[in-house]
This record gives C-alpha cells, sequence and structure tokens, in this order.
C-alpha cells in the first residue's frame, strides 16, 4: 500500500510563469495540479479561473491553496546527484526490489530518549551517548537525551547477560547476537525503539560495543544497506568491524534534512527528484520549495 498519501509535503516553484494573456511576466507562486489530487485535496470552480497551463502542465496559484490548520514549514529542494542517491535508495528502501516496493522514509519526529537498562555496563551506556552526539551534532531536527525513568523514554537499551536473563523485547531473535526494533505511526514517523545485545553470546566487551552503536545508528532511520557504502561503513552490509565513515553521515543527514518529504515511498522519492531536475532544466532560474506539516 502506498504510504505518501499521509504526508503533507508540497511543491512550491517560484519562477517567471505568466499567462499568455498577461502582457507583463511576473513572478508567481505555482504549484501542478497533480500534487493537489495526489493528496485529495479537492479545488473549486473559482480555483479554476487561476489556472496556468504550461508545458502541457497545469499550474495553480498557491494562494488558493487551503492551508488553515496547518502548521507548515517552507525548505528549499536540496538537489543531489546521482552518485549519492544511488547509495541513499538502498540504505533506505532496501536493495531488493521486494523491499523497495513497501519501504517508506521513516524518521524520528520527536525526540530521542534513551533509557539503560541496569544490564548495560556504565562504560557502554557513556560510549552510546558520545556516540550519539557525534552523528546527531549538525543535525537540528535530530535530538538524543538520556532519561532516569524509563516511563519517561521512548528507546530502550537492555542486555541479556546470561541466557536465563528476562527478554524485555522478544521481537528480536534470540538466534541472533543482537538486534534492533522500532515502530512508527501512520505519518511513518518513528516512536519507538529497542536494542537488545545478548551479551553471553558475545564475549568481547569491544564486539558488544561495536554492535550497541551498530543497531543504533540503523535504528534512526529503520535503514536497510547499502551495497554502495565501503565495507567498513555502518551502512554496508559488510559482516566486518565497522566504522563511522562520511558516507553513514551524509546518508544521515540528508535524511534528516527537510530537503526531501518524510513518509513517502520509492517511487514518489524518484519522481519528485525526477520532475525538479526537468523544472530546473527548463527553468534554471526557479526556486523550488517543499511545505511540509510541522
Amino acid at each position: 500500500m502506498k504510504n505518501f498519501l499521509s504526508v503533507i509535503c508540497f511543491f512550491l516553484v517560484f519562477s517567471g510563469f505568466a499567462q499568455d494573456t498577461l502582457v507583463t511576466h511576473k513572478t508567481r507562486k505555482l504549484l501542478s495540479i497533480s500534487h493537489f489530487r495526489s493528496h485529495g485535496i479537492a479545488l473549486t470552480k473559482e480555483d479554476s479561473l487561476n489556472w496556468v497551463f504550461h508545458k502541457n502542465d497545469t499550474l495553480v496559484p498557491v494562494e488558493n491553496f487551503p492551508s488553515e490548520g496547518l502548521n507548515k514549514v517552507k525548505v528549499r529542494y536540496e538537489p543531489r546527484n546521482e552518485e549519492f542517491l544511488k547509495i541513499y535508495k538502498p540504505a533506505v528502501f532496501g536493495h531488493t526490489e521486494e523491499l523497495q516496493e513497501k519501504s517508506t522514509i521513516k524518521v524520528w519526529k520527536d525526540p530521542i530518549k534513551l533509557f539503560f537498562d541496569p544490564s548495560v555496563p556504565e562504560a557502554h551506556r557513556k560510549e552510546l551517548l558520545q556516540f550519539s552526539e557525534e552523528v546527531a551534532t549538525g543535525i537540528d531536527s535530530l535530538r538524543v537525551t538520556e532519561v532516569q525513568e524509563r516511563a519517561k523514554s521512548n528507546f530502550l537499551v537492555f542486555y541479556r547477560n546470561s541466557e536465563e536473563d528476562f527478554d524485555q523485547e522478544q521481537r528480536i531473535s534470540n538466534n541472533r547476537n543482537s538486534g534492533f526494533y522500532v515502530s512508527w505511526n501512520g505519518k511513518q514517523q518513528i516512536n519507538r525503539g529497542v536494542i537488545k545485545v545478548n551479551a553471553y553470546k558475545v564475549y568481547q566487551e569491544k564486539d558488544q560495543l561495536d554492535l550497541l552503536k551498530y543497531h543504533f545508528f540503523k535504528a534512526l532511520g529503520y535503514f536497510h544497506f547499502s551495497p554502495k557504502i565501503p565495507c567498513k561503513g555502518y551502512l554496508s552490509g559488510c559482516p566486518v568491524k565497522r566504522e563511522l565513515l562520511s558516507e553513514d553521515l551524509d546518508v544521515l543527514k540528508y535524511h534528516y534534512s527537510y530537503g526531501m518529504c518524510k513518509g513517502i515511498d520509492m517511487e514518489s522519492f524518484d519522481k519528485i527528484h525526477r520532475d525538479s531536475r526537468k523544472t530546473l532544466e527548463e527553468h534554471p532560474d526557479a526556486e523550488i520549495f517543499l511545505v511540509h506539516q510541522n
């Protein structure tokens, strides 16, 4: 099922489009009619009086855009080259057609509030908090804090130090050394996360830490892996010791930028980039913005 219909995110194109009947060209704010239709927004007969027809597309002045009750953020569209998109898309939507057909862009909308179970060593708690600060630096929309009460948290971290220890998240398979689990709402916003490390299966403390940071990074966007990322990266598919690479951080920063709509599937993601590139090729002076519901 397509999930992008639940997301409020529209294009605004600022350019020199003008109706043929106008003598002088003026800057107008226009939105393709397809974006209204795809979001189920009705347009009135009065709206149609102001439509602009340009290159087989119908454009609607955004002065008529229904904005009542919407808390909106307008951000300039952020174009990215094909090489970066070849890295980003498998990491977010998966590397197989089956995954890509059902995956959507997922982010944490609210701050991540980490709670560390007493089973987690103090040194591991400190190192993950330091790691979270490192990856979130410069990303205003990604905030990570620690809370002292489990009831006030939305992200649990726990270790099983023996096979008899209580399993606080059985949806993470014990056939593996470790894993993470996240859930999200209808807007594809992640609202809860868990990391489990079966420490009794992982003897070296350094290996436990590596797994802890690896799963935390992937839980920041329900990430898959990207074949285009070097083997030692967090978002690579290689079963090796990992380190944080610039490619990992580039994916994370773009993922949390407002330069792309959130909650959309890969088909919609590709269409936004394709349409934007086409607009910029035809109208180099155009300014393209995305309007998000905040």
